[in-house]
């Protein structure tokens, strides 16, 4: 038989919804959802994603924000989509281009109590530490040492850990990978019966299947870096 030449169908969130529902046996195979299901549905669904950011920062959802310097600005508010800054920074001048800059210097990242003891505050010059505050929204970068003229204008590239897209438009598709429908499906199935008093045996099935195809997803979903083989072998001077 000749195989598709059609790649795998992404569904949409209003498709997923409709499917948790069948599955929590609330409408028949041959029954659509009610506007009001299906609104409940998506405020259910928004939370489920939200919760998927503390399980690991998942390829897709690692990205670069650019802040550009400003004249003794030290503290910079960095897009409302970004959850945390993590690992090295990278400096730009302004005399580089942006895109493709010849030359960039590391601004690495510090603890709170290491921004605290940084001395002096009032230091100047081209920025080579940064301290991501946690404790505002959106969060905010403190920079060490404070830019002067000659610095503004230049950038730093953050790598950041971002927010997935909002769940509330149900035409268009999750900001996933398409082998995350079913986690979605019987997860919001397992919370949709939960809430509807189902059996208690059907919950805990719908629940087991959505945290099977959670585990799936996560090793999928993780950066793949550079793998080592190493071997290791017993000698006379082992102990």
């Amino acid at each position: 038989m000749t195989v598709s030449t059609t790649a795998a169908k992404e569904l949409n969130i209003n498709q997923i919804v409709l499917l948790a529902h069948r599955a929590a046996s609330l409408v028949s195979a041959y029954q659509n959802v009610t506007e009001s299901q299906r609104l409940a549905a998506l405020d259910l669904l928004e939370t489920i994603v939200n919760g998927t950011a503390t399980q690991g920062r998942f390829a897709r959802v690692m990205d670069w924000r650019s802040v550009t310097l400003v004249t003794a600005q030290w503290q910079y508010p960095m897009p409302t989509d970004v959850i945390d800054v993590v690992e090295t920074a990278m400096w730009i001048d302004p005399t580089q281009v942006v895109t493709l800059p010849a030359r960039e210097i590391p601004v690495t990242p510090v603890s709170r109590g290491e921004w605290q003891v940084l001395q002096p505050k009032d230091a100047e010059g081209p920025p080579s530490r940064y301290y991501c505050h946690r404790e505002t929204d959106p969060v905010t970068i403190y920079i060490w040492p404070n830019p002067t003229a000659t610095e503004a204008g230049g950038v730093i590239r953050f790598p950041c850990h971002r927010l997935r897209a909002t769940m509330a438009e149900g035409q268009k598709t999750p900001d996933f990978e398409r082998f995350w429908q079913q986690y979605f499906i019987y997860e919001l199935a397992h919370q949709l019966a939960v809430a509807s008093a189902i059996d208690t045996e059907r919950c805990t099935y719908l629940g087991g299947l959505a945290q099977q195809k959670l585990r799936d997803c996560r090793g999928t979903s993780n950066q793949q870096g550079v793998q080592y083989l190493q071997f290791g072998h017993s000698t006379p001077w082992s102990r």
